[in-house]
């Protein structure tokens, strides 16, 4: 098997947006807390109780009116950024979702692949997408994939530690049709090849 310095993993249309939820909540109209559209202030509306709220409700049907009618019952997404984890706008439950379903995705990628170079490396990552915040994606995407390259199923590096990587470069390349991410694994003494293509 020949001496692989460099490998190139390009990844077509990763992951953007991770899954929350199988089904959105029905959100209802809740007395004194939600406005209401002009077409509910009619007599055939009005309020009632609702388990411990009061909510509105079609009096003709004896049912509650549900604010989020396009939503409610569909898959909840998120997008993938950085800012959700660092400003606390993720959860913990949110946060475990999207790294779960992030490292899902990658490991699918990554495992079965080989890198036969000398330690420690650079990891060269590329981010082909439409994105505005560089930072905010790299601190997301980065963390899983040095996190899977050191996986049990995949094992392309003994650890993500500063003995096996010891230099991080990420790139915004804008591209609206065709995402993608490449992840480049280089031996140090290649830094100085892969520099003119970085700019």
């Amino acid at each position: 098997m020949p001496h692989n310095t460099s490998l190139v993993i390009q990844i077509d249309n990763p992951i953007i947006n991770f899954k929350v939820s199988n089904k959105r909540r029905a959100v209802y109209y809740e007395k004194d807390k939600k406005k209401l559209p002009k077409k509910y202030i009619k007599n055939k509306y009005g309020y009632k109780p609702k388990g411990k709220k009061t909510v509105l409700f079609d009096l003709e049907l004896n049912s509650p009116v549900i604010a989020n009618p396009r939503t409610a019952g569909t898959p909840k997404f998120k997008r993938i950024n950085g800012q959700g984890i660092w400003n606390a706008d993720f959860g913990p439950f949110e946060r475990a979702r999207m790294k779960e379903q992030m490292t899902e995705f990658f490991l699918d990628k990554l495992k079965g692949l080989e890198y036969t170079g000398s330690f420690p490396l650079a990891v060269i990552i590329e981010y082909h997408m439409d994105i505005t915040d560089l930072d905010n994606i790299d601190f997301a995407y980065r963390k899983v994939i040095h996190d899977v390259l050191q996986h049990k199923d995949c094992g392309l590096i003994p650890n993500d530690d500063i003995n096996f990587i010891s230099t991080l470069i990420g790139i915004h390349q804008p591209s609206f049709n065709n995402p993608k991410i490449i992840i480049k694994l280089c031996e140090l003494k290649n830094i100085v090849r892969e520099m003119p293509r970085l700019v």
